[in-house]
């Protein structure tokens, strides 16, 4: 067959071409409909452009999947479960795959009525995600977990990241991790956007934050749900709610009509950098009504008391950051052009990664309780002796490293985390946009 994208001639059962890496079993077939690359919405086979969002599908024509072309995972392929967590879209629990010989894990929807086809089909573009820093998808779960009443549930088994996210670590912490660790994740995230988006058609996240940065045992960083976001969205959307999560969304998201782009990524990419750099959450207990015009209106989450000289390469993060915040999405970065600084900055201190991991594993092993992320507006105790071999996690021990350390009253109500966010954002609202 001949690859669509530079006419070499392939081989029948190729998966790539061998030129240019294009997927092949994205061609065209005849008598499919096709989807768009962009938004995802079922076009007619004949249509020159999406109905939706516009998209030209002259380009790439890309036949909607089948069940049957991914596989499917029943009840009698998995044992041993246990519930290893929640998050936005539902239970999640581990399993020992019967089949693979190992542990993966199974993330349920909370919405499933009417949406199997629809998950397929994510579920299939999450599996031509597949990278180095990108989960790997094993298949679609359809079934009932123990203990749920539920005649069939369905969901995705994923590979098991055994030390949680970039949020539960952050809440672990109660605190950002050593600089080490923290310009190793930065990086990794923007290795693993990068590949998402380099795939032909690219594959946009939308939902990027840190329970969706996953960490092996080695708190190597992986990116997941960036399928199920998209089709969370879609169902969101049926049911006049919001989809996506405010504080990470770009401020184009909150206008009609929105056309995501690739540097929509980049925005999110630049708010999580800033909660792994402070360990905060981005706009505190806000209400989402402000969070939504805070961003529209172009105030960011609070610079202020973080010292840029705290250590070297973290001004380099923070112009990065704030490059990637940019109201203009045309004035963003790709990912392609964060990775030289994010791999810059990491060089620095990759002589410190062995001891980070080492001492945060100590730390999370001798705290097991798991505590809120410090809210944005409250002023928390900072890292200590960031590249020193006596670090300790900031909610042990203060030390001088750039971030204010008053503690916040216990007192405090959620009016006065509100007043106290809406101050520091009015005082740094117009924060150098670079």
């Amino acid at each position: 067959m001949e690859c669509p994208q530079c006419r070499r001639e392939c081989g029948q059962n190729d998966r790539f071409c061998s030129e240019c890496a294009y997927n092949l079993r994205s061609a065209k077939k005849p008598g499919t409909r096709m989807e768009c690359p962009q938004c995802r919405r079922e076009c007619g086979q004949n249509d020159r452009f999406c109905s939706e969002c516009a998209c030209s599908l002259h380009s790439v024509r890309t036949p909607v999947p089948e069940m049957q072309h991914f596989g499917l995972v029943e009840d009698c392929k998995l044992q041993d479960w246990s519930v290893i967590g929640a998050g936005g879209f539902g239970q999640i629990y581990k399993a020992k795959h019967k089949d693979l010989g190992m542990e993966v894990a199974i993330k349920l929807l909370h919405y499933d009525d009417g949406s199997s086809a629809s998950l397929q089909k994510e579920a299939e573009f999450m599996q031509q995600g597949g990278g180095p820093y990108v989960v790997r998808v094993f298949g679609v779960y359809r079934g009932v977990p123990p203990g749920r009443e539920r005649s069939s549930q369905m969901g995705l088994v994923m590979e098991l990241m055994e030390r949680g996210s970039v949020e539960s670590l952050l809440k672990r912490l109660r605190g950002p991790p050593p600089w080490p660790l923290a310009f190793r994740l930065a990086h990794q995230v923007a290795l693993g956007m990068n590949f998402l988006h380099k795939l032909s058609p690219p594959l946009l996240h939308l939902d990027l934050k840190p329970s969706n940065v996953l960490l092996d045992h080695g708190f190597g960083a992986k990116i997941t749900d960036f399928g199920l976001a998209r089709l969370m969205r879609s169902i969101s959307a049926q049911r006049g709610e919001d989809g996506g999560t405010l504080s990470y969304m770009p401020p184009e998201a909150f206008r009609t009509p929105y056309k995501a782009t690739p540097t929509s990524d980049s925005y999110s990419y630049a708010i999580l950098l800033w909660s792994i750099i402070t360990g905060r959450e981005p706009y505190g207990d806000a209400a989402l009504g402000r969070i939504r015009l805070w961003v529209q209106d172009g105030d960011r989450p609070s610079l202020e008391g973080v010292n840029r000289a705290a250590v070297e390469g973290l001004g380099e993060n923070i112009d990065l950051m704030e490059r990637c915040w940019d109201p203009s999405p045309q004035k963003r970065p790709s990912f392609h052009d964060c990775l030289p600084v994010t791999e810059k900055v990491f060089k620095l201190h990759s002589h410190g990664i062995h001891d980070a991991i080492h001492q945060v594993s100590k730390a999370l092993d001798e705290k097991r309780e798991i505590s809120p992320i410090p809210k944005a507006g409250v002023t928390v105790h900072p890292r200590g002796g960031w590249n020193s071999k006596d670090w300790t996690p900031p909610n042990f021990r203060a030390a001088d490293s750039g971030i204010g350390t008053e503690p916040c009253p216990a007192s405090a109500t959620s009016k006065a985390l509100s007043d106290s966010i809406s101050k520091t954002s009015s005082t740094s609202k117009r924060s150098p946009l670079l």
